[in-house]
């Protein structure tokens, strides 16, 4: 029979149980005498208050079972009252012999279980004991301190495991188009702190860019990190400041499920306080429901940042990544892997959760700081929708290259242009290089500044081949975004110069001094194109520089410019790459440097579909042109032989930088703007056009720009 009344528990499957002694049973003796025994740490309480605890029931008792019922052998006790809404603990105490086996604990889940109705359990402990660092372990949160009795500077901290039952303080959930975000403790400090350094200026820029759009949270583990701030002020200033915050009602078993799931997930237990804190913000986050941790910690980022998202569906996320997360949310098909140019090639923005993907491109042959590399990445996070972290993947789904951009008073930056080793290296780089042009244009800027200290030598071959010039370690290259004169394009290139620095605008404006030969010098057309391809997407509308029309049929069309869209991929190589050729029969006057302008009939009207540059002009037989131009063309060498016809020999046009118009010109436009420049067109075969008639074409397909 059991040596207990019926206020005995009943025992627990770990060979504990729980009993209520009164001030007349034996046990009550050996409960007094363990309280006597631990005074030095728990104060002096009268005798008769031990017997009102034990009266009232307020004195629970853990013992060892045997045999499934209790026995005498005293574990531990807690001694508590219930005023108000909460169970506030006096005593909590474990007898030495039984320390280590999670007495507290379980004392501490049986009180929250009797009484979950409460608001939870409170109790006061001096800061300087011991069991302070016992508290947190327990599910405590310190939410405040006060004086202790006697002198010194004796201080008690309140601790409190809440329970989560809503008040007017709890958090009630973010409205539809805000994003609710939680922080720790250092992106909390950041925020509120009174001294300033450059990481806690880059957290409040963080913020700021999205503050319309994010309400923000702290989660209950920032208090216990408060609590461990050796200054009493900045403890207090920082109390001050998380009262400011909605509580966030995140209940004891919810907590410890989503902390036990997280930790079956870690290849590592925490092994320090911080540790501790670091995983329990994720749990409470997720037990309050809350989707994004925000935190700047780098190696608890590394550490959690995939368990908490694949176990509990926490994002756990740098401030300047934030941005980008709410970006993601508002414009998620930019986010989505699309064809590169309709290849098997994609592209797309870096999400917030591509950090460990990122990092794959920091460059270790250099000797490339990944802290540093990894500040470039947030610094152009920070800046989206403005700025761009595009990731290039392969066929395979096997990330090849990086480009970051961002846009700083006038002048395109490219902090991050990296490329990996794959099949299409060296056209993938032209093709890198290429986009930089039209990301400029977007950007509504007319400079690039590529400041990447660790390029591969195919993406410096390509910046140079694109008219970037190279100055103090990095490459600049002007973007003039217009159509312009003889007469005035100096002045516009003067005014696409003028964000860069003096010495910069020396050098990107040294290579476009007009020279002294005249208009109709032979000359004059290489200086143009060099012109055009160094600056496009400039157009010198009355340049003296051949514009011929071609005609292509829209089979090879398709394949070499995407237009019009095809249902199958375009061949990778011929689809990234910023030079083709195209062969046709007979020779109509076509000499390098020249524009051509693409005519695709179609089966009730024709377009004008994009601009090229004709970089070469080769006449020869199937077999010599196909050897040579092979991996640019689309013909076969059937087709080829076809184009030669019984002359036995064809043309191949090499051209380069194909601009595809975002307006195709119709043929009725065409037919109408050729009436109004008095040109007759030809559209069987290759014809060339008046500086009239390609600025009106021009004008319509950029009528976008």
């Amino acid at each position: 029979m059991s040596p207990y009344p019926e206020s005995a528990t009943q025992p627990t499957s770990t060979g504990i149980a729980f009993v209520f002694p009164t001030a007349t049973d034996e046990l009550f003796g050996t409960v007094f005498a363990l309280g006597e025994s631990e005074k030095e740490w728990l104060g002096l309480l009268p005798h008769s208050a031990w017997r009102e605890y034990a009266d009232r029931g307020h004195l629970m008792a853990a013992v060892r079972t045997e045999n499934g019922s209790p026995t005498t052998e005293l574990l531990g006790y807690c001694a508590f009252r219930l005023p108000r809404n909460e169970v506030a603990i006096a005593h909590l105490v474990v007898d030495p012999m039984a320390r280590g086996q999670r007495i507290a604990a379980q004392m501490v889940a049986e009180l929250s279980r009797t009484y979950r109705d409460r608001r939870g359990l409170i109790l006061r402990c001096r800061r300087d004991f011991e069991a302070s660092r016992v508290w947190p372990r327990l599910g405590f949160v310190a939410v405040g301190e006060r004086p202790g009795r006697g002198g010194g500077n004796r201080v008690l901290t309140t601790w409190l495991l809440d329970h989560g039952h809503p008040d007017l303080m709890t958090w009630q959930g973010a409205p539809e188009s805000i994003t609710p975000v939680a922080m720790d403790s250092n992106a909390f400090f950041d925020l509120h702190s009174d001294e300033r350094s450059e990481r806690a200026d880059e957290t409040i820029l963080a913020f700021s860019y999205v503050q319309d759009r994010i309400e923000l949270l702290i989660t209950p583990e920032v208090h216990n990190e408060i609590e461990r701030q050796e200054d009493r002020m900045q403890r207090a200033h920082f109390r001050s400041m998380a009262d400011t915050y909605p509580r966030l009602a995140a209940g004891p078993d919810k907590f410890e499920s989503a902390r036990q799931a997280l930790l079956a997930g870690l290849s590592a237990t925490p092994s320090s306080a911080q540790d501790d804190s670091d995983l329990n913000h994720v749990a409470y986050a997720s037990a309050a429901g809350v989707t994004v941790l925000v935190t700047r910690d780098g190696p608890a980022t590394t550490r959690l940042a995939q368990a908490a998202w694949d176990l509990l569906g926490v994002r756990v996320i740098h401030p300047s990544e934030l941005v980008t997360l709410v970006d993601e949310a508002e414009q998620a098909p930019a986010y989505s892997p699309a064809a590169l140019l309709g290849t098997g090639y994609s592209v797309r923005e870096a999400s917030a959760d591509d950090g460990p993907l990122l990092l794959e491109f920091h460059d270790t042959r250099v000797g490339e700081r990944k802290r540093a590399f990894r500040s470039r990445l947030l610094r152009v996070a920070a800046r989206r929708p403005h700025s761009h972290r595009l990731i290039y993947f392969d066929p395979d789904d096997n990330a090849v290259a990086l480009l970051c951009s961002l846009p700083e008073a006038g002048v395109l930056e490219i902090p991050v242009l990296r490329i990996r080793p794959n099949a299409l290296q060296a056209t993938l780089a032209s093709q890198l290089v290429a986009r930089l042009r039209a990301l400029a244009v977007s950007a509504n800027v007319s400079a690039v500044r590529v400041s990447d200290h660790s390029l591969d030598s195919l993406l410096a071959a390509a910046l140079a081949a694109d008219g970037y010039r190279p100055h103090k370690g990095k490459w600049i290259a002007l973007v003039a975004n217009c159509q312009a004169t003889l007469e005035g394009v100096s002045r516009e290139l003067e005014q696409a110069a003028v964000a860069l620095t003096d010495d910069e605008r020396g050098i990107a404006l040294a290579s476009f001094e007009q020279p002294a030969f005249s208009e109709s010098s032979d000359q004059m057309p290489e200086w143009v194109a060099s012109v055009e391809r160094q600056a496009r997407p400039l157009r010198i509308i009355d340049a003296p520089i051949a514009t011929w029309l071609v005609p292509i049929r829209p089979q090879f069309a398709s394949a070499l410019f995407g237009y019009p869209a095809e249902l199958y991929a375009r061949n990778d190589e011929l689809g990234i790459s910023v030079e083709h050729v195209y062969y046709r029969a007979g020779r109509s006057g076509e000499e390098a440097p020249a524009r051509i302008l693409w005519y695709v009939s179609g089966p009730s009207q024709g377009f004008v579909i994009g601009c090229s540059e004709l970089a070469e002009v080769v006449d020869g037989t199937p077999k010599e042109l196909f050897r040579k131009f092979r991996r640019l063309g689309i013909y076969t060498y059937e087709q080829v032989t076809a184009a030669a016809g019984e002359r036995g020999e064809a043309r191949a046009l090499r051209f380069i930088n194909t601009e595809v118009f975002s307006h195709p010109v119709s043929l009725s436009r065409l037919t109408a703007a050729a009436q109004a420049e008095g040109q007759t067109l030809r559209l069987i075969s290759a014809s060339r056009i008046n500086p009239g008639l390609f600025r009106a074409i021009l004008s319509e397909g950029r009528r976008d720009a």
